[in-house]
């Protein structure tokens, strides 16, 4: 009886629609992942995680809040350290609310589809002291593809480091908004902070930033949409400004079909404007801007 029980029970299990066995694989790799996943909120208290904080450094859907004048520091900040680490969010939300890093941040290491929000007046930036070279990356390794990052709002800040959107990585995307600004100079200004880079290798293709909005401002030394990379671009729009001592739409001679819009009354950039690398980079400037 008990040997007919079992084959009774294997018997129906074989009989279950195919769409209903897809379901239950679903439901059990879902509560999986949920099970692995890390939330941390740094809610009006100082923390100094001391070397690398990971949001996300093997498994994937970890989170990370800093709110209420929150601050974290540490020497590395990494989202989606792992190409098994993906989907992985990170918000700074509110006036003194701060996350400082020594050296590097990493939004998207080797990693896809990881996310840094800077919002509502939050800070996000490198110390420069210990550590002079300090750079935030956007999709870093070859494999790091589709993050992105939203700086928005009065006084939501991005900066002092150098800024790569696409390292190595293909469709990264940066979107300034509503007064969000990357700061990369010096208070001494244009020509004497850091350089910037839209697709930095010849690997990073089809990285996005767009700034939009009355005092969405972008600030940096030297600007390169396309350094080696092909396919970039950037977008200045609704009163968004982009300012550089120069702004370089393609580079090296691999930089093929970059593209600078600018869009929208008052939209602009301050600097001179060099066009080379390789061929079809372009600039449109349409009325009004």
């Amino acid at each position: 009886m008990k040997g007919k029980g079992v084959t009774r029970a294997n018997e129906s299990r074989r009989r279950l629609p195919a769409r209903l066995t897809w379901a239950f694989v679903c439901v059990a790799i879902t509560c999986a992942a949920l099970a692995q996943r890390t939330g941390f909120i740094i809610d009006g208290v100082s923390t100094n995680a001391g070397a690398s904080f990971y949001v996300g450094d093997t498994n994937p859907f970890n989170f990370l809040l800093i709110t209420n004048g929150g601050t974290l520091m540490d020497q590395t900040g990494i989202i989606g350290n792992t190409e098994s680490a993906p989907n992985n969010v990170a918000i700074v939300s509110g006036v003194g609310s701060h996350w400082n890093s020594d050296s590097n941040l990493f939004v998207g290491l080797s990693g896809s589809w990881n996310r840094l929000e800077v919002v509502a007046g939050g800070l996000v930036n490198m110390d420069g002291v210990v550590y002079p070279h300090e750079a935030i990356y956007v999709g870093y390794n070859v494999s790091s593809s589709d993050n992105s990052v939203l700086v928005k709002g009065t006084d939501s800040v991005l900066g002092r480091a150098k800024f790569y959107l696409g390292y190595s990585g293909s469709g990264n995307r940066i979107d300034l908004l509503d007064g969000g600004r990357i700061e990369s100079t010096h208070t001494s200004g244009l020509g004497s902070g850091w350089p910037s880079y839209i697709g930095f290798s010849v690997s990073s293709s089809s990285n996005t930033a767009f700034v939009s909005g009355t005092n969405s401002v972008w600030n940096s030394d030297h600007l390169y949409l396309g350094f080696a990379g092909s396919q970039n671009s950037l977008v200045i729009a609704g009163g968004g400004k982009v300012a550089c001592a120069v702004l370089y739409v393609g580079y090296e001679t691999s930089s093929h079909r970059n593209g600078l819009l600018v869009t929208g009354t008052n939209s602009t950039w301050i600097g001179q404007l060099r066009i080379g690398g390789g061929s079809s980079n372009n600039v449109v400037v349409n009325a009004g801007a």
